[in-house]
């Protein structure tokens, strides 16, 4: 397993065929969701955690913080502020997807950019309550079969798994994997000798995600120089560039 997946076309790489790397996070609207977050001491950076189009309280206990609950008295943020070293938070967000429980991808992050930049960012995945989660974390084409792995979500009452999902891709053969009942992992391998051009992963839980290439970046155009710099006498263009 370990050999093939360093050989051949990496789809993930070359088409985008997948999650991002950090967590997927999955809620439905109906069940509040509550994430805690830690920084470990070793780094002087301070990220500071942020969830698009949602809220929640700040200081989200009662019982002189012995237990979680609505806090009349809570600011609310939409930020954690930033975590030094060995400090945590722990967020309750009490309607997943808003006010409206919208379902779809919000984006959380951190809130400088240029942590932004090196991936500290994921999804937050909001969803029918009645329905799993699919998601893609690896995919892999090596001219003769496409290797798959992913994730779906449990159920938010039982806590269990769906028991399989099944991997189409057009032209080919459906196969079907089996999810382990302990984590949520799944891994399938389709015979093919033709780069995919859908993937759907459909999980015997109802969830299903379908995977297209992503569109040809256009080239890049090359702006001359001088077309770039706002018009300078020559004195300044010599002085900038540290000329006496």
């Amino acid at each position: 397993m370990e050999q093939h997946r360093h050989q051949g076309s990496d789809l993930e790489r070359e088409n985008g065929w997948k999650d991002p790397e950090t967590p997927v996070l999955t809620a439905t609207p109906d069940l509040p969701f509550r994430l805690r977050l830690l920084h470990p001491s070793g780094h002087l950076a301070t990220p500071n955690f942020t969830l698009h189009g949602h809220h929640w309280q700040r200081q989200p206990y009662s019982k002189d913080g012995r237990a979680f609950a609505r806090n009349p008295v809570s600011e609310w943020t939409g930020s954690t502020g930033a975590l030094t070293p060995l400090d945590r938070a722990e967020l309750v967000i009490q309607k997943p997807g808003g006010f409206q429980g919208l379902y779809g991808d919000y984006l959380y992050r951190d809130f400088l950019s240029q942590d932004l930049s090196n991936g500290l960012w994921g999804l937050f995945r909001v969803g029918p309550p009645d329905i799993d989660q699919v998601t893609v974390t690896c995919t892999l084409f090596d001219g003769k079969r496409v290797h798959v792995e992913g994730r779906v979500s449990p159920d938010p009452v039982k806590g269990d798994f769906a028991p399989t999902v099944t991997v189409t891709i057009p032209g080919a053969q459906a196969q079907q994997a089996k999810v382990d009942p302990a984590t949520g992992f799944w891994v399938a391998d389709v015979v093919t000798n033709q780069p995919p051009t859908r993937l759907t992963v459909t999980s015997a839980g109802k969830g299903e995600i379908v995977l297209l290439p992503a569109a040809p970046r256009a080239a890049a155009r090359v702006v001359p120089l001088e077309r770039r710099l706002a018009p300078v006498r020559r004195f300044d263009l010599y002085f900038l560039r540290g000329a006496r």
